[in-house]
């Protein structure tokens, strides 16, 4: 069981329709590759992590099968079998045949994935873009007309840091977690609805930080009162204090955790170090020491009167 869609493109290729919707799959938690069929298609595998596949009952991968005729693209899912990417060069067969499909099939239709996959490619191609969602993500920055937008301008801005489905501008009074991007752009990282948020760093009690590895990193602000999102980076993924980013963004939303931190908890404190200052001795000191030393013939009376003036007229 398999269903097919053509959609009227003509300003998109295959690679781009197939890393929009790797893309997307890999931002809501799954497991994808993409291989090189031998009709000259494009597929894109997509499945459930680890112990999650057999928790949710989806033991097989969902195929994506991208192609080009004419102006068209022509995109079918269907449930197929994960093939070992190390061992072939072009596929052939990927989905499993009819008397075995619907049932497969049909869980993945009960998830909606298939769906979704449809209106991701919709609105990518419907919003004219050109490049696949994690190129657009590397062109965003930290622009005036974004700042003004916001009643800022760039010398307000302590750091700015650009994630994979927000952006974090640290100002002197607390965070801003912006949502840039296409529609597109906030469908494929679950930030349709979601909008501007202002935090104030007296209202943060807490940063959490994860580093990327199989999945993204994400940093999350944690709040007075707050109910931020515990199950990790799926649950992240939706959480309005959360912002996920990529290995290659890890240097850079570090130094956020550490001037966030900074922010609330003060700078770091040096280890205390004793500095021994020598007391000056009183005049009277002084003199006496005079005295003991004329008393000892170690200088003359002369010598005695000329020094208790020096000392008597220093002090």
């Amino acid at each position: 069981m398999t269903e097919t869609k053509e959609f009227h493109a003509p300003a998109i290729n295959t690679e781009d329709a197939a890393k929009v919707v790797s893309d997307w799959l890999d931002s809501q938690g799954y497991d994808t590759q993409t291989l090189p069929a031998s009709d000259g298609s494009i597929v894109v595998q997509a499945r459930k992590s680890g112990m999650l596949r057999k928790a949710v009952g989806m033991s097989t991968a969902l195929g994506v099968t991208i192609k080009k005729t004419g102006d068209a693209l022509i995109v079918e899912t269907g449930a197929a079998k994960w093939t070992d990417k190390a061992a072939v060069g072009a596929i052939g067969v990927v989905f499993f045949p009819p008397a075995m499909a619907t049932a497969a099939y049909g869980a993945w239709k009960q998830s909606k994935l298939p769906d979704q996959v449809f209106q991701v490619l919709e609105t990518y191609i419907s919003g004219g873009a050109t490049t696949p969602f994690s190129l657009q993500k590397t062109t965003l920055s930290m622009s005036e007309k974004t700042l003004g937008a916001r009643g800022l301008s760039a010398k307000d801005v302590l750091f700015f840091a650009n994630g994979s489905n927000g952006q974090i501008y640290l100002t002197a009074q607390g965070v801003l977690i912006a949502r840039e991007g296409s529609t597109f752009r906030k469908l494929a990282s679950g930030n349709l609805t979601k909008g501007d948020k202002q935090i104030l760093y007296k209202n943060i009690t807490a940063v959490q930080f994860k580093d990327p590895g199989m999945t993204r990193g994400y940093i999350q602000f944690t709040l007075i009162g707050g109910l931020e999102s515990r199950g990790g980076v799926f649950d992240a993924i939706s959480d309005e204090n959360t912002v996920l980013f990529d290995k290659a963004d890890l240097d850079t939303f570090r130094e956020v955790r550490r001037i966030v931190e900074e922010k609330i908890q003060g700078p770091p404190v040096a280890p205390s170090s004793v500095v021994q200052v020598a007391s000056m001795p009183s005049t009277a000191e002084e003199i006496a020491k005079l005295s003991k030393l004329l008393q000892d013939g170690l200088i003359t009376q002369e010598e005695f009167i000329q020094l208790k003036r020096k000392i008597i007229d220093g002090k």
